[in-house]
């Protein structure tokens, strides 16, 4: 199973379980390892753990753009700010995701 329709399928569980209403934006094939597809959900996921816990809203959306060596991931949320949170020393998981 491709990492996208896993990420899918996530998604799908986010909403019924948390009312979160999730907009994905990526291309249809990304190539890249199980392991590493796998991390990339993890991480997709945290962030998304963190807009429920913390943003009061329940809107997101994750975009996913490939570059030549990289992917380019935003989990944005439409509620209150993480950068305005994390000056209060909240830091919501951030610093282990910083890979």
């Amino acid at each position: 199973m491709q990492w996208r329709e896993e990420l899918q399928k996530r998604l799908t569980n986010l909403q019924e379980n948390y009312h979160l209403n999730t907009q994905l934006a990526m291309p249809d094939e990304i190539e890249s390892s199980y392991h590493q597809g796998m991390d990339v959900l993890r991480m997709i996921n945290e962030a998304l753990m963190n807009v429920i816990k913390h943003a009061e809203i329940d809107q997101a959306k994750v975009d996913v753009k490939k570059e030549v060596k990289m992917l380019q991931i935003h989990v944005i949320n439409f509620g209150k700010l993480m950068r305005l949170l994390a000056q209060n020393n909240q830091y919501f998981g951030l610093l282990d995701m910083k890979e």
